[in-house]
């Protein structure tokens, strides 16, 4: 018997390519596994949202009862044999993002289960933002927002921009992005204008570089996409 499994072992080791065709197999239902995980997640965070929506819809048409709300979650809970404290979720959730197009198809319910803690919306959108082009995990979030990371880039100035940008300035020069930008962030400091750009990628570890340096005119950004253009 255990000749066999040798002999078999041997034949499976001697086969040409095996190993990149085990791997290459191996990536495509990792992949297939990942995206079926977020069309699945994805349709929970819609689902969710939509009776957040209902929920509220209900309590709006009943507004003169204040415990309206509160009432139909502990039927729910019975009904449909659901948590009350993930029908509380749902109906906060909708309060919080009462577009449906601003809710971010690349962040899981987890995700937004614990952005709906962080209550000042410029707070919660820039750790939207920077969730998405980190790919942090929930455990990333969670640990930055523990770690205060938006009001320790606000005490460094006033934050005025927070935006992605096709093309970042240095050294006078203009560049495209290479991959997806993170975003320029631009600071007024003890009377300097400073600029950071917010990383993406390189292991999710670092997460600001900052460039001390003068803004550039709208002249010197006009002629830099222009060369930029020129040069396609």
């Amino acid at each position: 018997m255990t000749r066999n499994l040798i002999t078999t072992k041997k034949r499976i080791e001697t086969v040409a390519g095996y190993n990149e065709i085990l791997r290459d197999i191996r990536s495509l239902l990792e992949k297939a596994t990942y995206q079926a995980y977020k069309i699945v997640d994805n349709l929970r965070v819609q689902t969710y949202w939509q009776v957040g929506e209902r929920i509220a819809r209900g309590e709006l048409e009943h507004k003169e009862r204040a415990d309206y709300g509160e009432k139909v979650v502990e039927r729910l809970t019975i009904d449909l044999k659901m948590q009350k404290s993930t029908l509380y979720d749902m109906s906060q959730f909708y309060k919080t993002y009462p577009i449906l197009h601003a809710v971010r198809g690349e962040l899981s319910w987890t995700h937004y289960r614990i952005l709906m803690r962080v209550s000042n919306a410029n707070e919660r959108e820039f750790y939207e933002v920077q969730t998405i082009q980190n790919t942090w995990s929930t455990r990333g979030l969670e640990s930055q927002i523990k770690s205060n990371l938006y009001q320790r880039i606000l005490k460094e100035g006033k934050l005025s921009i927070i935006q992605p940008l096709p093309y970042y300035y240095r050294e006078n020069r203009m560049y495209p992005w290479e991959k997806s930008p993170v975003g320029l962030i631009i600071c007024e400091y003890k009377g300097k204008e400073e600029v950071h750009y917010a990383l993406g990628g390189l292991e999710n570890k670092i997460f600001v570089a900052e460039y001390k340096a003068k803004l550039p005119s709208e002249d010197e950004i006009g002629r830099g996409l222009k060369n930029i253009r020129s040069a396609r």
